[in-house]
């Protein structure tokens, strides 16, 4: 797994979009395959939840009046949503929000911002301003015992009922998990990190936030 993403956030004087950019598409189904479950999405929700059967499943549904220009790749049990462009706007950020994360054109992000560490450009991320209004809300279904790297650039991460070996990374937004057990590793830039309920290995990591942690 990668070292966090770093972001720099700012305070800006930027306006709210129009309500009418806020559209969706049909979700998109996949089905994920191999011995570990990749997903990379720069921005958006990752939903994690229990597999009714064996096969690790995907729902991704691109979201925002532009979301028609991002595409989704999957291969195996790799995942990636792929985001054109070099600024973005994410209203549920909320406030006057503003990230730089460095991205590689395969849609991974890369570990540092500094221009020599591993290419990529450099994508703005703002909760309101000028950009393409564009993000992808992920729903993940895994089987027990999956073994799954999740990365999240900005946004959130939700686990319920899931049994595996997980690594979440997220470089800002708060992950939340419900009775999950297994091996669990949470690591975000900045984010609130709150846990219900788990049963196994846990490893836990904010570089900015709260960790709140109940029946672990």
């Amino acid at each position: 797994m990668t070292h966090p993403v770093r972001f720099l956030a700012l305070v800006l004087g930027i306006s709210a979009p129009s309500a009418a950019a806020l559209t969706a598409q049909q979700a998109e189904r996949v089905e994920l395959s191999g011995g570990t479950i990749e997903v990379h999405n720069l921005i958006g929700s990752l939903h994690v939840s229990a597999a009714s059967g064996g096969a690790a499943v995907a729902e991704v549904t691109r979201q925002g009046g532009d979301a028609a220009k991002l595409q989704v790749e999957h291969a195996a049990g790799t995942l990636r949503v792929i985001y054109p462009g070099t600024q973005f706007v994410y209203p549920s950020l909320g406030g006057n929000y503003e990230a730089t994360i460095r991205v590689r054109d395969d849609g991974t992000f890369n570990d540092d911002d500094d221009d020599n560490d591993g290419g990529g450009r450099k994508v703005k991320i703002a909760s309101s301003g000028s950009g393409l209004a564009a993000w992808a809300d992920v729903r993940l279904m895994l089987p027990v015992g999956a073994r799954a790297e999740l990365n999240l650039g900005v946004g959130k991460v939700t686990l319920t009922n899931v049994n595996g070996h997980i690594e979440v990374e997220t470089a800002s937004g708060d992950v939340e998990g419900k009775a999950t057990a297994g091996s669990l590793s949470i690591d975000t830039g900045s984010g609130d990190v709150t846990l219900a309920g788990h049963d196994g290995d846990l490893s836990v990591d904010t570089g900015s936030g709260n960790i709140v942690l109940g029946a672990v």
